[in-house]
């Protein structure tokens, strides 16, 4: 699970191992001095995820098949 939110028996989120861990699985080299800045913009884009997880939804509400705006 990419965003932060923790559930049950999950733990939290860490960016630092799912960078490293992400970019060994699919060959994606980071070089050493972009590192911080791509383990920042994962722990910011779990943070967003956490806001839209957080938000509750009853379960009788179903997706719309189509967008109409």
């Amino acid at each position: 699970m990419l965003y932060g939110a923790v559930m049950e028996d999950q733990k939290p989120f860490d960016a630092d191992r799912y960078v490293d861990v992400t970019a060994a699985a699919i060959g994606l080299p980071i070089p050493p001095e972009s590192r911080a800045a791509v383990v920042a913009s994962f722990r910011q884009i779990a943070a967003m995820a956490d806001l839209v997880m957080s938000f509750p939804i009853d379960d009788d509400i179903d997706p719309a098949v189509i967008f109409r705006p």
